[in-house]
């Protein structure tokens, strides 16, 4: 799970990163690589909203449904 609090005066700014950790679930391919066996089945790659104070609320929606 990738989470990344965020200045909400740099929030803007970074936009595009905070639409990436949004889509990464589908955007993620997981695959095994130089022997590393990997149980595709149990390993899911999440990302949350950018965490700001001015939207805790928000985050924390998101947060209760991912877990």
């Amino acid at each position: 799970m990738f989470i990344e609090p965020k200045g909400e005066h740099l929030r803007m700014n970074d936009a595009w990163k905070e639409s990436f950790l949004q889509n990464l679930a589908e955007l993620a391919i997981v695959e095994e690589n130089e022997g590393l066996l990997v149980d595709k089945e149990h390993l899911k790659i999440i990302g949350l909203p950018f965490y700001t104070y001015q939207r805790e609320n928000e985050f924390k929606e998101v947060w209760k449904k991912v877990l």
